[in-house]
């Protein structure tokens, strides 16, 4: 005698006869069964295979360099990255405007500000959460609902430091980028015929 469920499984995917004549009539044969050892000792080749590979990867890269003045070590087109910095060569650097730090420095407020918003929802989800009866398992969800909101909380707590930190610092890199601007400006200026 058959359950619902086995009645449902035949049902999706027929009787065995049904299943391999699918697969005799596509040309496949059946994947071969393989053991978990074996399994594991493939995997564990491929991972090696592939750190091999990477390794040699990241020394041909070290020896000789990207393989095109025009691209980075990641193959990443530099024009796309708008600039290269400092020493104006290929060898990296960065290149600051006060308009980026200043569109980046809104980003990150708007950023904190979402957190904030978040972290207020997910505390009034936790003050207004009731199990929807008084039976045990109704309980117990309630309480893993409410430690899971606990948690969110936490995480957009930190996340929150994370962004005031980070606020922070491109308030100070604003602040230096415009003392050097002026400095610059300045010392440009009192040697300049017109001063």
């Amino acid at each position: 005698m058959g359950t619902a469920g086995d009645d449902f499984l035949r049902g999706m995917l027929g009787t065995r006869e049904e299943a391999t004549n699918l697969v005799s009539r596509a040309g496949d044969a059946p994947p071969p069964v393989t053991r978990p050892s074996e399994r594991n000792s493939r995997a564990d080749e491929e991972i090696n295979r592939a750190t091999r590979e990477a390794e040699e990867a990241e020394r041909q890269r070290r020896e000789n360099g990207p393989p095109d003045e025009r691209f980075g070590s990641l193959g990443v087109d530099k024009s796309l990255l708008g600039g290269g910095g400092g020493s104006g060569g290929p060898k990296g650097g960065y290149e600051f405007d006060e308009d980026t730090i200043v569109a980046k420095l809104g980003e990150w407020k708007q950023l904190r500000s979402d957190i904030e918003s978040d972290n207020g929802h997910l505390k009034q989800a936790g003050q207004v959460l009731n199990p929807p009866s008084d039976d045990q398992p109704a309980r117990e969800q309630a309480e893993a609902t409410l430690t899971s909101i606990s948690a969110a909380i936490l995480h957009n707590t930190e996340m929150l430091k994370y962004a005031d930190n980070y606020i922070l610092q491109l308030e100070a890199a604003l602040k230096a980028y415009r003392t050097r601007e002026l400095a610059v400006t300045d010392t440009l200026n009192s040697g300049s015929p017109n001063s």
